[in-house]
């Protein structure tokens, strides 16, 4: 089913705001030490999203539209480990969201397409722990534009759906 998308707008300058900073560390930053982050263009891994022709913001999202297998297809996706988060300054999961969003951006400038945006999905592959399967989880996109970038956190806003009942039984089943 499509998900309406309602973006947090950050607008920047020059350099990124503190607030761009923050959103963006909170969808980049791998949750376990074995996981692994993909980051890559909406359309290489969701089977049905809807998207402005214009600006080509992402619109609508079928989350449970994932299609990894879609990805590795198109092969033009970064993935990160909780090594290079912490030891690959070069080589980072930030480090690759700028080059991806600088480069599509200049070129957005140069061709006089000045209101487009560039999307990227974050998805995080969760392995367990206890044998060798993996579960896919879309954490969000995150839009670059010429003034500012677009957040959308999935993740955040599945956890203020959850009740208080339910957060309290989460927070409960941490302490045992």
């Amino acid at each position: 089913m499509l998900k309406k998308i309602q973006y947090d707008d950050i607008e920047c300058g020059e350099a990124l705001a503190t607030e761009a900073i923050d959103a963006i560390r909170e969808l980049i930053t791998i949750s376990n030490d074995k996981n692994l982050l993909y980051i890559c263009h909406p359309r290489h891994v969701f089977e049905n999203i809807e998207e402005d022709r214009e600006t080509k913001v992402i619109t609508a999202v079928d989350f449970d539209s994932l299609n990894f297998s879609l990805m590795t297809r198109y092969d033009d996706y970064g993935r990160f480990s909780i090594l290079n988060q912490f030891y690959n300054k070069g080589n980072n999961q930030f480090t690759y969201l700028n080059k991806r969003f600088s480069n599509m951006l200049r070129k957005y400038r140069d061709k006089g397409q000045e209101n487009m945006v560039y999307p990227l999905a974050i998805i995080e592959e969760e392995r367990s722990p206890f044998d060798n399967s993996s579960t896919y989880v879309p954490r969000g996109i995150i839009c670059a534009k010429q003034d500012g970038i677009l957040v959308y956190n999935n993740v955040k806003e599945k956890q203020d759906k959850v009740n208080p009942w339910q957060k309290t039984l989460q927070m409960n089943r941490r302490f045992y």
